[in-house]
């Protein structure tokens, strides 16, 4: 049996025709990014450098944590064995629980939850 011309015509339109586009929502109701977290690092050996420092966060156990800023602090021009780091979202709570008293060279290092405030007086801008 051989089907009509209306009903071939008709399967053709169907298969043709593409699925809507998923809707997309006005910016104004996309959740904002999550806010930058900070943390304090104490007792680092005085010859690190900015890249060992985000080297030694790219090895936390349990995956890498990627730092935003870093800023190795100093005092009368030497460096001072502290640093403060922006991290994405909540990981500074996961860099605390995961690197504190984590040795990096032969220094163990301190790892504290600071604040923007605090930490935005080191950080380059």
């Amino acid at each position: 049996a051989v089907a009509s011309e209306p009903a071939v015509t008709a399967r053709r339109n169907q298969m043709a025709v593409e699925a809507p586009a998923p809707p997309t929502l006005p910016p104004s109701t996309l959740p904002p990014p999550p806010l930058p977290s900070y943390v304090r690092l104490r007792g680092l050996p005085f010859a690190a450098t900015e890249r060992e420092v985000e080297r030694w966060f790219e090895s936390a156990p349990g995956g890498p944590i990627r730092v935003l800023r870093l800023a190795l602090t100093c005092e009368r021009g030497r460096k001072s064995g502290e640093a403060f780091a922006e991290l994405p979202g909540r990981e500074a709570e996961r860099a605390v629980r995961a690197l504190d008293r984590r040795s990096l060279g032969s220094r163990y290092i301190e790892v504290f939850v600071s604040s923007a405030s605090e930490a935005g007086e080191g950080l380059p801008g």
